[in-house]
């Protein structure tokens, strides 16, 4: 697929979606609420510190851990069902070694970040100087050159070239999308999944972040999922309803409260809907 020519294609605004999913508000709800969420029993919690948010906490029987530590971090599936992505809070202060641990640990090469930067502390080295590293308390060190550091779609997409000893993970930052809202421009999503199939291997995960780690989180993962089945399968649009609603069951069983903004997931679902004509009208 032609990222470039995708890009270059998509027209659609932020403003025509709002337009739409006014129009068929009714639709779009009742397709929402058609699928079940799954909620979990409470459970003695390692660590209840470690949660940013109070009641947004993962299944006890699919979070990670590291070294035996708890994470607020679930692993993922991809359309064919394997656990391909991590979806996680925006880490704390206290638990930037843990979540540098867990990357390594989980064999990570792409973060994808979807914070505002104000709303999450910084788990990375600044890029003011010619090289920056982060040190942390448990010996690892995160480089980062300045020639590493690229800005993408009017300075709202940031991608960083990110070292742990060795180990290359790329740091991908968008802060066109605000919590509870949608994001500023579509066409910032096309270069979001470009990067996404760029820097993906087999044999790693992709961890995906916002502030609670449930809805700009899984709206992303949903939306990386049902465009990859489409272009695999040559879908169409007519076909899309079905996916979202077979996207969120599995998502919801993988994490709870998930996709839990009705109007983030219309937007993911007809901006899909116009991604798949360009994609077809392509082939």
């Amino acid at each position: 697929m032609d990222y470039e020519d995708l890009y270059n294609s998509c027209n659609i605004t932020t403003g025509d979606i709002k337009q739409n999913i006014k129009q068929d508000r009714e639709y779009y709800k009742s397709l929402f609420s058609s699928v079940q969420y799954v909620y979990p029993q409470k459970y003695q919690e390692l660590d209840p510190h470690l949660n940013r948010y109070s009641n947004v906490y993962p299944f006890e029987n699919n979070r990670i851990t590291v070294k035996g530590k708890y994470t607020n971090a679930s692993p993922m599936t991809d359309y064919k069902n394997e656990k391909k992505f991590i979806a996680c809070q925006s880490p704390l202060a206290e638990e930037i070694e843990l979540f540098w641990e867990m990357v390594v640990q989980e064999n990570v090469h792409i973060i994808f970040n979807l914070t505002e930067f104000d709303n999450s502390e910084k788990y990375w080295p600044d890029s003011l100087s010619k090289q920056s590293t982060l040190e942390l308390n448990n010996g690892m060190k995160i480089r980062l050159s300045f020639e590493d550091e690229e800005y993408y779609c009017d300075r709202n997409i940031v991608k960083r070239k990110l070292y742990i000893d060795s180990k290359v993970v790329y740091h991908v930052h968008y802060v066109g999308w605000t919590d509870n809202n949608m994001p500023k421009n579509p066409k910032h999503l096309i270069k979001l999944l470009q990067f996404a199939d760029q820097y993906n291997k087999n044999d790693t995960k992709m961890l995906v972040h916002c502030s609670a780690g449930i809805n700009r989180t899984v709206c992303f993962i949903i939306l990386k999922n049902i465009i990859d089945y489409i272009v695999c399968n040559h879908a169409r649009d007519k076909e899309i309803d079905s996916l979202l609603k077979d996207e969120l069951k599995r998502q919801r069983e993988n994490r709870p409260m998930v996709a839990s903004n009705p109007f983030q997931t219309a937007f993911v679902l007809i901006f899909i809907q116009n991604v798949t004509k360009l994609i077809n009208n392509t082939d």
